[in-house]
């Protein structure tokens, strides 16, 4: 109940505006129903769930930054008690309540559930699949095969990489079903329930394989398949074992400058005798699925990057969070000797995330924290009958945010034959971290074309984000 207490306060404290990935997901949903299926096959690569829900809950609650937000905040929610009921089915009562502490806290599910993106909904179905798999191989039964089946389809509908934990849990079926035979323990309800949830799970995913396919081929005709051009995004960095060790930093205390994280980084070592440990002392079967839950999705994306860099970064591989952050708790239950020791352990772990998370939450250095609501405030607080606000037109949804937070104010993006008229004021939005070498070109070429007609009086500079005012 604390946990979830505190889980809900921190998650419904916002302190970052809207981005252009979440602008992405607002201008999607907003679209008729149809418009939008059709527009997430041509021009967009998710599956269509999150997008469903989103498009739901703003003709709910509507389109304030909270009411945006609502999918994600509960699930993230939901979050909490379903690593605690997974704790308890993996282990026992103890290590999904020490879990249970660490995911309300935990920075990077705060960030997610935060966002306007389909991220945490992946948590919770992962964790949901994973807790009916366990139960259904300890206890049996018909319900946790319907829970487990749908919270696959559900996980695959939500990011299309929750495939690779779909593709563990599936082996591990067939593994328990042949480890049985050999046995002589009579592994046929085994067997019959996994062919009662292989088929219609296989049949669910026929529309979602078809709908992928033809967002790939539209991704080959614009060059950003395989082998083409990054797509524009958070910069994840190069593609390397570091960039992996950064991705596990980011997973436990969540997003911060690079020089935190490289200091962080330093620190692996210890983490892989705290692994070493875990597996070497009372180890559990059930501890290998759970790293293999991890191992296998955290290998597949890395070989994936090294085809195309944006695939590495740690949101695509968000099943693996809950699973981390529950393998911590088990590592705490295990090595602590007494009960205060385990207090001591808890208390320390949940310090250093609350560090993490306030520094992720207000520290204008995170990397992913793109300031664009300021930014636009101050512009509005500026802004004259006749102004207008020309946006970075290589990122084609700022144009979502700027309507978003300057409604009234007159708004194009930004061309070179863009010019300032007398009496009136330009102001150009744009966030030079988003854009490579040949994009920050074309910005700066517009913006000395605006200075050959006119006066640069001010410079803002927000996380990010940059306003560069004319008259």
């Amino acid at each position: 109940m604390v946990s979830m207490v505190v889980g809900a306060a921190v998650r419904f404290d916002i302190p970052r505006g809207l981005w252009l990935d979440e602008a992405i997901s607002v201008s999607v949903a907003r679209m008729p129903y149809g418009a939008m299926i059709h527009r997430l096959a041509t021009a967009d690569n998710h599956p269509p769930l999150y997008f469903t829900a989103l498009w739901g809950s703003i003709r709910l609650v509507g389109q304030s930054e909270v009411a945006l937000r609502v999918p994600s905040i509960l699930f993230g929610m939901l979050l909490i008690p379903l690593v605690y009921l997974l704790g308890k089915e993996a282990y026992d009562r103890k290590t999904g309540a020490v879990a249970a502490i660490f995911v309300s806290v935990a920075p990077f599910a705060v960030w997610y559930s935060q966002e306007v993106r389909p991220y945490e909904l992946l948590m919770v179905f992962g964790v949901l699949a994973l807790w009916a798999q366990l139960r259904i191989l300890r206890r049996g039964g018909w319900y946790p095969w319907v829970v487990f089946s749908v919270a696959v389809v559900a996980m695959v509908g939500t990011q299309y990489f929750g495939v690779w934990q779909l593709a563990v849990q599936e082996l591990v079926f067939v593994g328990a079903i042949v480890l049985r035979w050999r046995r002589h323990q009579r592994p046929g309800a085994l067997l019959r329930g996994w062919v009662s949830s292989t088929v219609p799970v296989a049949l669910a995913l026929v529309p979602l394989a078809l709908l992928m396919k033809q967002q790939y081929s539209a991704d080959q005709a614009t060059g950003q398949a395989f082998g083409g051009a990054a797509s524009v995004g958070i910069n994840t960095g190069s593609h390397s074992i570091y960039s992996v060790i950064t991705n596990f930093g980011y997973s436990i205390i969540g997003f911060h400058s690079t020089s935190v994280m490289s200091e962080v980084n330093s620190f692996w070592p210890l983490a892989m005798l705290g692994a070493l440990a875990l597996l070497g002392r009372r180890s559990k079967p059930v501890t290998y699925l759970l790293v293999a839950m991890v191992a296998v999705p955290v290998t597949l994306m890395f070989v994936l990057a090294g085809f195309k860099g944006s695939l590495g970064d740690v949101r695509y591989l968000s099943t693996t969070v809950p699973v981390l952050l529950l393998l911590m708790a088990r590592a705490g239950t295990v090595l602590a000797t007494s009960r205060r020791a385990l207090n001591v352990v808890v208390v320390g772990v949940v310090a250093v995330m609350a560090v993490g998370l306030f520094d992720q939450q207000f520290s204008s250095s995170n990397p992913r924290r793109y300031n664009f609501r300021e930014a636009l405030a101050r512009v509005n607080s500026h802004a004259r009958p006749g102004d207008i606000i020309l946006y970075d037109p290589v990122d084609d949804e700022l144009n979502t945010v700027v309507d978003y937070y300057s409604p009234h104010v007159r708004s194009a993006p930004l061309s070179p034959g863009s010019s300032v008229k007398a009496g009136h004021t330009v102001f150009v939005v744009a966030s030079p971290t988003l854009m490579n070498t040949s994009d920050r070109s074309t910005l700066y070429s517009g913006l000395s074309h605006l200075g050959e007609h006119g006066h640069r009086i001010e410079h803002w500079v927000f996380p990010n984000v940059e306003v560069w005012v004319y008259r």
